[in-house]
This record gives structure tokens, sequence and C-alpha cells, in this order.
């Protein structure tokens, strides 16, 4: 990406998603661990056979730092 950013703008977004026992969680969000929070994630196959998931939330990163940030928040 370093050596192509004068040729091309790139938008770095990071979700965390855990899958446990069935039940989808957003680790990013705090809002959404909280059981009445009423976070609603989905996940769709499309009609081309890619995997979507909605509802998560996406935070935009800058550089490796800000992503290793966001993996700690989520870890934690």
């Amino acid at each position: 990406m370093e050596a192509r950013k004068t040729k091309a703008e790139f938008i770095i977004k990071c979700s965390f998603l855990e899958i446990y026992n069935e039940e989808l969680n957003d680790l990013l969000d705090t809002n959404a661990l909280v059981p009445s929070s009423g976070k609603n994630i989905n996940i769709r196959e499309e009609k081309n056979g890619t995997i979507s998931v909605y509802g998560l939330k996406e935070v935009t990163v800058k550089n490796t730092e800000e992503l290793a940030e966001c993996l700690d928040l989520g870890s934690n």
C-alpha cells in the first residue's frame, strides 16, 4: 500500500467477531456485550457465494498501531 499510495486511496476497516455456542458477539462494540442492547448481527450468503456479516461495528484504521489497538480492545 505504501508503494501505491500516490496512485490509489486505501480505506482499511477493522471488525472483531466472536462466534461462541452459536451466538454472535461484536467484540469492538462494548454496548453489544450488554444482553439488553438489542444488537443484531446477521451472517448471510450472497447470491455470488460470498459470505457477508451485517451489523458489526467497523473502525477505520490508518496504521498498524491503530489496528493493534482494535485487536487489544476486542481481546479484552
